[in-house]
């Protein structure tokens, strides 16, 4: 195993620790990704340009 499958294993094992800080970062996620369509407005092609980087 190397250095980096280490600490993402400890990093991983750390967050499941603190669970409310796991649970805020994927309620912000969700939260970002649905009202942000609504912020945007409803232009189709303007929503599939932006809409992958704002995923990621």
């Amino acid at each position: 195993m190397n250095i980096y499958q280490q600490l993402f294993l400890r990093d991983l094992k750390v967050s499941m620790k603190r669970w409310s800080d796991l649970l805020t970062g994927i309620i912000m996620f969700i939260l970002v990704a649905f009202i942000f369509p609504l912020i945007a407005g409803s232009d189709q092609d303007f929503m599939h340009r932006i809409i992958g980087p704002v995923i990621l």
